[in-house]
């Protein structure tokens, strides 16, 4: 009886010894790549910015406390840790938000809008005028119809900073959220 106890003991210290030599990153990362396909039309930086690899500008899947979101990372360093802009995707409807790593909350601050293209896009942009106009590299989508036309909430990358906002379709400009500050982009 004692040796059919040790050998059940012995088949179940197997797998929880595997899964106790895993390493912990294994378990805690809830991202994976993107799941939605990404445009890239990045082109070279603007002159005087320094360059950013296409790989450090990304679409990052992320299982958040309300399901699968697409992320932009970089995040951007707030006074509430590192945020990402992101977008949840359901039924052929979109809304965008920010996520905290640190939390693993995502909270929408827009309504569910009609997704009138589900990819995501890489590409260097122009920011509005009225904002300064500063060209960077922009990372967002899915494109939705708004009262504006199609656009969707971006992200505007240059050098070491980022700033949110919306990314325009019908004047292919970037309209800063807010006053337009940028923000330290964090390495993530």
């Amino acid at each position: 009886m004692a040796r059919r106890s040790l050998q059940a003991l012995a088949l179940l210290a197997v797998p929880l010894l595997a899964l106790a030599l895993t390493p912990v990153a294994a378990h805690a990362d809830p991202t994976v790549e993107a799941t939605f396909p990404l445009v890239d039309q990045a082109g070279p930086p603007p002159a005087g910015a320094a360059a950013l690899a296409p790989g450090d500008i990304r679409m990052v899947a992320v299982q958040s406390d309300q399901g699968w979101i697409n992320c932009q990372r970089p995040s951007l360093s707030t006074g509430f840790g590192p945020v990402a802009q992101c977008s949840m995707i359901s039924g052929g409807k979109a809304r965008f938000g920010l996520y905290s790593p640190f939390t693993n909350d995502f909270g929408p601050n827009t309504d569910w809008l009609d997704v009138l293209d589900g990819r995501g896009f890489r590409f260097t942009c122009t920011a509005t005028a009225e904002s300064g106009g500063a060209v960077g590299t922009c990372l967002g989508g899915p494109v939705v119809n708004t009262a504006f036309g199609g656009g969707y909430k971006a992200t505007q990358y240059q050098s070491t900073r980022g700033r949110w906002g919306w990314w325009n379709v019908v004047t292919t400009r970037f309209y800063p959220d807010g006053d337009g500050a940028w923000s330290p982009r964090v390495n993530d």
